[in-house]
């Protein structure tokens, strides 16, 4: 009979057994891995993320379409072009493609400078 001592440390061998987390990051397939990178890019308003934000867009996942929307929010200050993450593909595309004329005017903007 094991006591209470000896499933408590079975239990920290057992959590410290965990492979480490991967970085963030946008593009990764795995979404537990992708959304972090996603908020991140949003927090951070970072506008060099946007053509995989943008990208994000057209995800099969609902999850990662919400939290892209939300960044690119964040970054062209709360703008949407009517995109609603929870709309089928045919109903996303007009706004999808305005998401992809404004990232046209973002990266000529960027090139001028």
């Amino acid at each position: 009979m094991v006591g209470l001592g000896g499933l408590a440390a079975a239990a920290l061998v057992a959590a410290g057994c965990q492979a480490p987390r991967p970085e963030p990051n946008i593009v990764d397939p795995d979404p537990s891995v992708s959304i972090p990178g996603i908020k991140e890019a949003g927090d951070r308003r970072d506008r060099s993320a946007a053509p995989e934000l943008v990208e994000a867009l057209g995800s099969d996942d609902p999850a990662i379409r919400f939290f892209a929307i939300g960044a690119l929010q964040e970054i062209a200050g709360g703008e949407t072009f009517g995109y609603e993450y929870y709309h089928d593909e045919e109903q996303r595309k007009p706004a999808v493609e305005k998401w992809r004329a404004w990232l046209k005017v973002v990266e000529a903007a960027a090139a001028a400078r």
